[in-house]
């Protein structure tokens, strides 16, 4: 199956009743995040009589939503094949944090600092995207070798620290998709086979925070612990990266508390319960 068959299958019909229809649904609006699933399954642009075809719309429908979707720039319309294609401006909604993120981002600073003064390494707050995790918060060390990093920034879920503290705690459907990839190898040490991947992950749970030593890139030690809200949810991870993997063993220790520590300030933002060993449940 497709994978635009299969975001067909997943949505209703455009104009379908759903069982959270209250009579006040817009059919137009409908029909416009239908038109947008189509075009986002598609490699390749879709021309209006197969969005019509697609989704059984009348013409003139299909093609005044199309026509708004353009002038929004949510859309595009490509000139030479007269095909639409999805446009740049839902990229800019897609990088819009929600609340707890928002928070975090605010309350990480305070969470960091303790961390990056005392022991003057990077510091970073990352988020689960997709298959990806995205770093939103970022304090440098002041040391001349460090991590060359940025806000926005990206890395396989499966090749980070970062990601194997949120991917030890997700639900299966997200799990799967990251397994999905093929784990693909990043970094010189990168773990490609499922079952050593999945070990890890057991690890992470037993241990309450996730290590990668050259996983990402080479040269690189880093830290990280899961960051958890009220439900019990896992939302971020907290985490510090050492550029150099030989490092003392008790400065890990040192650095793996910390993060806890980090992990832990954050999630009590979000309204975490703590056991009396610290950590969240």
């Amino acid at each position: 199956m497709t994978r635009e068959a299969g975001l067909a299958r997943s949505r209703p019909a455009p104009g379908a009743a759903t069982d959270r229809d209250d009579g006040l649904t817009s059919p137009a609006v409908v029909t416009a995040f239908a038109i947008l699933d189509l075009l986002a399954g598609r490699d390749t642009p879709a021309r209006l009589a197969e969005v019509v075809a697609a989704l059984s719309l009348p013409k003139t429908s299909a093609l005044r939503v199309l026509r708004t979707l353009v002038s929004l720039d949510v859309v595009r319309r490509d000139a030479a094949t007269g095909g639409y294609r999805i446009g740049p401006r839902l990229g800019d909604y897609a990088h819009v944090p929600d609340g707890q993120e928002s928070l975090l981002v605010r309350e990480f600073p305070d969470a960091a600092r303790p961390l990056q003064e005392h022991l003057d390494e990077t510091v970073q707050l990352a988020v689960l995207t997709g298959t990806t995790v995205t770093f939103v918060a970022k304090l440098d060390t002041s040391r001349p070798v460090r991590l060359v990093t940025y806000v926005g920034r990206q890395l396989p879920a499966h090749a980070s620290a970062s990601g194997k503290a949120i991917l030890a705690h997700v639900g299966p459907s997200a799990l799967r998709a990251v397994l999905d990839t093929g784990l693909p190898r990043v970094g010189p040490r990168t773990i490609t086979e499922q079952a050593e991947f999945l070990a890890a992950l057991d690890r992470v749970r037993r241990d309450g925070y996730a290590a990668e030593i050259e996983e990402s890139a080479a040269d690189l030690r880093c830290f990280s612990a899961p960051v958890f809200d009220a439900a019990g949810i896992v939302r971020a991870a907290f985490t510090v990266c050492v550029a150099t993997v030989h490092i003392p063993e008790d400065r890990c220790q040192v650095l793996i508390d910390s993060v806890r520590a980090g992990a832990l300030h954050l999630s009590q933002a979000l309204g975490a319960a703590t056991t009396k060993e610290g950590t969240s449940t």
